[in-house]
C-alpha cells in the first residue's frame, strides 16, 4: 500500500495516506507530514502540528486535461491566499509533482458530513450556525467569495463539532454573472438554479447548498440521491422525511432552498440572525399567564380559588401536563394529586388552551398568616418541570367585636310573649287565688301586696334623677295604642268616639305609672350591669314607650277575658314593667356595643344608627313575643294575620342577629382548634 504513494521528500513532505480522492475530476488528497526524514512508523506518532493535506491535481488523468483543471487549481489557490479564518484550513504551499500540481493546506482531523453517520437535530443547527458564519466572513470580504460547490463532501466536522469549508476549486470572487463554459461548476442537487444555467450569482447562491446540505443531514439522505427530493421545478420536498423539528426552523429550511434567488435569505448574515433564535425541537412550549400565585383572605374559613391559563404556542403539538404540589414537612403526609388544603382542577390535562382553577381551603390554617408553598407542573415540553410559587394571606383573625345579650334577649322574647299568651299568668293567678281562699293566705298575700306597692311607690319618689321622658313616651303610646286595640278587636262597649278620647285619656294616665316604673327598672339594670353606668335617654325612653304601649293593648286582654282573676291581672302588670325595663337595658347594651348588622367592610360614621339598630333590634323582639302570643292565643287575629306578623318580626330579627351570632361561634371554634390547625 505504502509503495502506491506519491514521494514527495524532495519538497519537504513525507505522505502518509490517502485522505480521498475524486477520480473523474482527477483530484487525489494525501496526508503528509512535514518532517521527511524518516518514514513514519505505526511506533511514531507525528506532531499534530507537522501534519499537512497534499491535494494534488491530476489533470493528465481525466478526460478533460485541458485548463480547466488548472484553472481550478490556480483559482483555489488565489482564493486561499487571502483567506484567514478559523473554518477555512489555512493554505501553505504549492508544488508542481510529475504526476500533477499540489497544494498544500492545514490539515483539519474531521471527517465530511458524507459519512454516513446519524446527527441530532441540535447538532445540525450547530454545524448551520458555523457554516453560515464562514460564509458571513466570505461574503464580507472585498470582493465577495462565492464558494458555489457547498455539499457535505466539502464541508468537515470534528469531534468537538468544529466545522470546516474546504474545496474552494470552483469558488467566484464577486458576483455578477459568470461565463459560459462547456463545464457544469457544482454539483447537481446543491447547486441552485441560477448557478445551474450559469446565471448571476449573488450571496444567496451559497445559501441553497447550505440548505440542502442541512436537509440531507436531517433526513438521512446520502449526497448522490438528493434528486429524489427536488421536483421538476427544483423545489426541495423534505417535511414528511425530518424528525419532530420546529415548524418555524422547517420553515426557515424551506426559505433556504427556495427556486428563485429573491425568495431566498439575501446573505448568510441574514440567515443567520434569523436562525439564532429558532427553537430546534418540535416539542410544547408552557406559557403561563401567572408565574407567582397569590391568594390573599378575606374571611377566615372560606374558600378561596385562582385560575391560571397554560398556553401552548408551538403549533402541531399537543401540551399535556400534571400538577403537584411540592411535599413540605408542616402539610402533613399527602399523595402526589391529593394535597389536604391545596386542590387544583384539572389535575391532569391535554390540551393547548387550558384554563387550571386552584382552590385554597382556609378552614384549617391560621389567622393572620403567610403560607408559602409550591406548586409542580412536569409537562411534555423541553422544560419538564415548571416550579410556581404559591403564597396565601389569610385573613385577620377573627375577633369579636361585638357579644349581643343573648340571654336579655331571650327574657326579652318571652317577656313579650307572656303579655298576650296569658296562660302562664292565669295558671300563677289562680294558684295564688286558691291559697288566698285561707284566712292566712290572704293576710299574707295582703301584706306583700302591699309591702311591693310601697316599694313601687317609694322607688318612684326616691328616684334621684327624675325624669319624666319615659312616663311621657309611656303615656303618648297607651293613648295611641288603646284606641287603636279597642278598634282592631271592635269592642261594642266603645263605639262613641267620646268614649276612646276618654278611655284613652285614662290608660295614658296609668300608663305613664306603668312607663316610669320602666324606666326605674332599666336604670337599676344598667347600674347592675355596669358599675357606675347609667342609662342613656334613648334606652329610658325606649323602655317607658314600650311599657306605655304594651298597657295600651289591656283592652283587648279584657275584651277576651284573656286574664282570669286580679292576681293575674296583677301579675300581668308586672311582667309589663320588666319587659319595659328590660327593653331599655337591652338596648343600652347594644348601643353601647356599637353593633352593626352591616359586613364588616361597612363603616357607618353616623354615631345616630348605631342606636336606631338597637331600638329595631329591641323592638323586633319585642314584636316577635307578641306575634307568638297571639298566634297561641288564637281567635284575636287570623292565621293567616299571626303567619304574616310572625314572619314580619323574625326575618328581620334574624337577619341581624346571626350575623353576630355565627361570628361568636367562629370566634369560639377558631381558638379552641389553634393547637390542631396547619403552621405556615
Amino acid at each position: 500500500m505504502m509503495s502506491n504513494l506519491p514521494d514527495f521528500g524532495e519538497y519537504g513532505y513525507q505522505v502518509m495516506r490517502e485522505l480521498g480522492h475524486n477520480r473523474a475530476g482527477g483530484r487525489v488528497t494525501y496526508l503528509a507530514s512535514r518532517t521527511p526524514t524518516a518514514a513514519p512508523t505505526p511506533d511514531v506518532t507525528p506532531d499534530p502540528a507537522d501534519l499537512v493535506a497534499i491535494k494534488q491535481f491530476q489533470f493528465a488523468s481525466t478526460s478533460d486535461a485541458r485548463w480547466a483543471g488548472y484553472e481550478a487549481y490556480q483559482r483555489e489557490i488565489q482564493v486561499l491566499q487571502g483567506l484567514n479564518h478559523p473554518g477555512i484550513p489555512r493554505y501553505l504551499d504549492c508544488f508542481e509533482s510529475p504526476r500533477g500540481f499540489c497544494m498544500v493546506q492545514e490539515y483539519k482531523p474531521a471527517e465530511s458530513l458524507a459519512q454516513q453517520r446519524t446527527w441530532h437535530p441540535i447538532q445540525v443547527k450547530e454545524i448551520a450556525v458555523a457554516l453560515l458564519s464562514i460564509l458571513v466572513y466570505l461574503q464580507n470580504r472585498l470582493p465577495a467569495v462565492i464558494h458555489r460547490d457547498i455539499k457535505p463532501e466539502n464541508i468537515l466536522v470534528d469531534e468537538f463539532m468544529n466545522v470546516y469549508l474546504v474545496d474552494f476549486g470552483f469558488a467566484h470572487l464577486g458576483e455578477g454573472e459568470v461565463a459560459v463554459s462547456s463545464i457544469v461548476k457544482g454539483t447537481l442537487g446543491f447547486m441552485p438554479p441560477e448557478q445551474l444555467f450559469n446565471r448571476e450569482l449573488t450571496p444567496a447562491s451559497d445559501l441553497y447548498g447550505v440548505g440542502a446540505t442541512l436537509i440531507c443531514l436531517l433526513t438521512g439522505t446520502k449526497s448522490m440521491e438528493i434528486g429524489e427530493l427536488i421536483d421538476p421545478s427544483y423545489r426541495i420536498h423534505f417535511r414528511k422525511r425530518v424528525p419532530k423539528i420546529s415548524l418555524s426552523w422547517i420553515q426557515w429550511l424551506e426559505k433556504m432552498v427556495e427556486p428563485k434567488p429573491k425568495d431566498r435569505y439575501p446573505n448568510a448574515e441574514t440567515a443567520l440572525e434569523v436562525l439564532t433564535p429558532i427553537e430546534i425541537s418540535r416539542t410544547p412550549q408552557v406559557i403561563s399567564s401567572h408565574q407567582l400565585v397569590q391568594f390573599r383572605g378575606t374571611k377566615l374559613g372560606e374558600p378561596i380559588t385562582q385560575t391560571i391559563s397554560i398556553k401552548n404556542p408551538v403549533p402541531g403539538t399537543m401540551l399535556t401536563g400534571r400538577w403537584q404540589v411540592a411535599p413540605y414537612r408542616r402539610d402533613g403526609y399527602f399523595s402526589k394529586n391529593k394535597h389536604p388544603w391545596i386542590k387544583i382542577d384539572p389535575t391532569r390535562f391535554k390540551g393547548n388552551q387550558v384554563e387550571c382553577t386552584i382552590t385554597v381551603d382556609t378552614s384549617n390554617l391560621m389567622a393572620d398568616r403567610i403560607y408559602e408553598r409550591e406548586l409542580l407542573l412536569q409537562t411534555n415540553s423541553d422544560q419538564k418541570l415548571y416550579r410556581f410559587p404559591l403564597k396565601v394571606q389569610t385573613a385577620p383573625e377573627p375577633v369579636e367585636e361585638i357579644k349581643l345579650p343573648y340571654p336579655l334577649l331571650g327574657i326579652l322574647l318571652g317577656l313579650a310573649l307572656i303579655t298576650v299568651w296569658t296562660q302562664p299568668l292565669n295558671v300563677v293567678g289562680n294558684l295564688i287565688g286558691w291559697f288566698t281562699a285561707s284566712v292566712l293566705g290572704m293576710l299574707v298575700f295582703q301584706l306583700l301586696f302591699c309591702g311591693i306597692l310601697l316599694f313601687m311607690v317609694g322607688a318612684l319618689v326616691a328616684h334621684r334623677k327624675p325624669d319624666l321622658a319615659g312616663a311621657i313616651a309611656a303615656g303618648i303610646s297607651s293613648a295611641v295604642i288603646t284606641p287603636v286595640s279597642i278598634i282592631a278587636y271592635g269592642m261594642d262597649s266603645f263605639t262613641e268616639p267620646e268614649d276612646l278620647v276618654r278611655y284613652a285619656y285614662c290608660m295614658a294616665i296609668v300608663g305613664s305609672i306603668i312607663g316610669a316604673y320602666a324606666e326605674i327598672g332599666t336604670e337599676k339594670l344598667i347600674h347592675r350591669f355596669r358599675e357606675k353606668g347609667t342609662a342613656t335617654d334613648v334606652s329610658k325612653n325606649l323602655a317607658g314607650a314600650i311599657a306605655g304601649g304594651m298597657f295600651g293593648t289591656w283592652t283587648i286582654l279584657y275584651g277576651t277575658r284573656s286574664l282570669s282573676n286580679g292576681w293575674a291581672w296583677l301579675g300581668w302588670m308586672m311582667v309589663i314593667i320588666l319587659t319595659g325595663s328590660i327593653s331599655g337595658a337591652v338596648c343600652d347594651e347594644i348601643e353601647q356595643g356599637k353593633i352593626s348588622p352591616m359586613p364588616p367592610n361597612v363603616k357607618l360614621k353616623n354615631s345616630n344608627v348605631w342606636t336606631y339598630l338597637a331600638r329595631v333590634i329591641v323592638m323586633l323582639t319585642v314584636g316577635l313575643g307578641i306575634s307568638l302570643g297571639c298566634a297561641l292565643n288564637g281567635g284575636i287575629l287570623s292565621p293567616y294575620w299571626g303567619i304574616l306578623l310572625i314572619a314580619g318580626t323574625a326575618i328581620p330579627l334574624g337577619k341581624m342577629i346571626y350575623p353576630h351570632w355565627r361570628r361568636s361561634r367562629q370566634v369560639r371554634e377558631y381558638h379552641e382548634s389553634k393547637a390542631q390547625r396547619i403552621q405556615p
